[in-house]
């Protein structure tokens, strides 16, 4: 869930120096990627709004915040449709060990199999219930470009705290590594793994789109 900064806690205080470091749109330890909260549209015109609608009204403006947060306030009243999402990804071969931890799951000593399917089981269980962090990515990927090859020197945890930093603290959402690459695999970016690792590498541009016009959005699709 989105939580208030009063809500944040040790979370927030970790999130908001993380983000002060590490941010890709840093300069000397200040996030200056400005996110505007400005109304793009009616309280009518979003409320009538579906999911694809709004992510293209992400990627028409994909430097504001409103509409991502519109697409999270629709996330949370189609829970059902979300957790299709999510279940639709899971169920591709490649990604039937997918957890909130990412692919597998940490080893623990003297575990049997017999235990470790059941922690898969429950972590897979407890991956459908992860809404806010896919949701949070799915809004946030609509900013971004695709590109034909993966990044091979990014990967899904990374990105995942790309998503996190991008939010102001009265609306941060800790998103899941798992839930990422769920987010990002449902909205069809190119993927690849690599071995004994939690993470996916991705063919997600670093730099977001820029805005664009209505007329340009019709035309390029």
């Amino acid at each position: 869930m989105f939580f208030k900064s009063k809500d944040l806690g040790l979370f927030g205080f970790l999130v908001s120096r993380m983000c002060a470091y590490t941010h890709p749109y840093t300069r000397g330890g200040v996030i200056t990627l400005s996110l505007r909260t400005r109304p793009l549209a009616s309280t009518n015109e979003i409320a009538m709004s579906d999911g694809p609608q709004l992510l293209d009204a992400i990627r028409l403006h994909p430097l504001e915040l409103t509409p991502r947060l519109a697409y999270h306030d629709w996330a949370k009243e189609h829970p059902d449709a979300v957790h299709a999402m999510i279940a639709a990804v899971m169920a591709v071969p490649e990604f039937q060990i997918l957890t909130p931890h990412g692919l597998g799951l940490s080893r623990r000593s003297g575990e049997t199999s017999a235990e470790r399917e059941e922690r898969l089981r429950n972590e897979r269980i407890l991956l459908l219930t992860e809404r806010d962090g896919f949701s949070a990515s799915v809004a946030w990927l609509a900013t971004r470009g695709t590109q034909a090859t993966v990044d091979a020197g990014r990967d899904s945890y990374g990105y995942k705290h790309d998503v996190e930093c991008s939010l102001p603290g009265d609306h941060a959402v800790y998103v899941p590594n798992g839930a990422f690459i769920a987010a990002a695999v449902h909205a069809g970016f190119v993927w690849k793994t690599y071995w004994a690792s939690p993470n996916v590498r991705f063919g997600i541009s670093r730099r977001p789109l820029r805005a664009r016009s209505r007329d340009e959005q019709r035309t390029s699709r």
